[in-house]
């Protein structure tokens, strides 16, 4: 009986991936390696049975995004801008692109093992909803991978993320640049390594900077559905109308835009009452009224990073875990009132 990739590999103790590139005379392995995968492939009958590889020759990527219950992820402008910078980079290094779904109701293990069978080259998670504990079960798929968007410590993995420590610190800075010391954190409730990391940022940054005020309502946490998050903002200015700080940090723009329209319904006028700074630059941020202020998230570019990294994995030319993170930067819009100028 013939032998199986996976078999041919572990006999040879390489991975299913060499065997995969050898036999379909792709680049990426030494010629030692290629000619002892060749030779073991012809002893045991491998190319009796080559059918089963016929769809590898396709060069396909599969990317896997990973969806909470209820989640808008895949709405998002940003997810938007992440999927076209993938899907340009497959092209042009001629891969097949192929997209499939994880939730968290249904069985993790499940999910994997289906996955294994999708005859692809190599994955790109989209985690940023991920907890650490599927992300664990996740690390066991035997296929090359790189994980977008979120982190964990300890990890033995690729992953590209943005770096949101210095953006929040951008945002921060340009608010008390413009004269703001009464600042409050407008964060999503979503147990998000993005937005765990720019609400502990902004805490650590209010506590260590004697120039910003800092007491027990300096952080609000909102549910991310929009009507959800417009009554905790209208809930938020009724029990602190006449408290109100001078700005607002949103570590998302979709929580600003929202928290805008509840300040505007219940009489405030932004920037002039109350200046208000978001996070990810979404490409409708231009279009609020008013133009909202942002830290700009290079998705694009993270996209098309992860098919790179992930093509030279495939290829075995990255064997040391990388964690990689994008700057982030501000753009200056409407939405922030300079207070120096009174």
């Amino acid at each position: 009986m013939a032998l199986s990739s996976k078999e041919l590999a572990s006999m040879l103790g390489v991975s299913p991936s060499a065997v995969s590139i050898v036999l379909n005379n792709k680049p990426g392995v030494s010629d030692e390696t290629r000619q002892r995968i060749l030779r073991a492939a012809n002893e045991y009958g491998y190319e009796k049975h080559k059918r089963q590889l016929e769809v590898s020759k396709l060069s396909v990527i599969q990317f896997v995004i990973y969806k909470m219950e209820n989640s808008k992820i895949t709405q998002s402008p940003l997810f938007s801008s992440i999927s076209e910078g993938i899907t340009h980079q497959a092209q042009k290094c001629g891969y097949t692109l192929q997209i499939s779904y994880l939730d968290d109701q249904s069985d993790i293990y499940a999910q994997i093992a289906s996955l294994r069978n999708c005859n692809c080259d190599g994955i790109i998670l989209m985690a940023s909803e991920m907890d650490e504990e599927r992300m664990k079960v996740f690390e066991a798929i035997d296929i090359p991978f790189v994980v977008l968007d979120n982190y964990f410590d300890n990890n033995k993995y690729d992953c590209i993320i943005s770096n949101n420590t210095l953006g929040t610190k951008i945002a921060l800075k340009h608010l008390t640049d413009m004269g703001h010391k009464d600042i409050c954190c407008l964060s999503s409730d979503l147990n998000c390594t993005n937005y765990i990391e720019r609400r502990h940022t902004f805490i650590s940054q209010c506590l260590a900077n004697p120039d910003i005020s800092h007491c027990s309502n300096n952080v609000l946490k909102s549910p991310c559905l929009i009507n959800q998050a417009y009554d905790t903002c209208v809930n938020y200015i009724k029990n602190r109308k006449h408290e109100m700080p001078t700005a607002i940090f949103a570590d998302n723009d979709l929580l600003a835009s929202t928290c805008v329209s509840a300040l505007v319904d219940q009489g405030f006028n932004v920037p002039n009452d109350i200046s208000i700074i978001g996070f990810g630059d979404y490409s409708l941020c231009q279009m609020f009224l008013p133009a909202l202020t942002s830290i700009h998230v290079p998705m694009h570019h993270l996209g098309s990073l992860s098919v790179t990294r992930l093509i030279k994995k495939i290829k075995c030319e990255a064997r040391t875990a990388l964690k990689i993170e994008l700057a982030t930067s501000l753009v200056i819009r409407k939405s922030v009132k300079d207070l120096n100028n009174k």
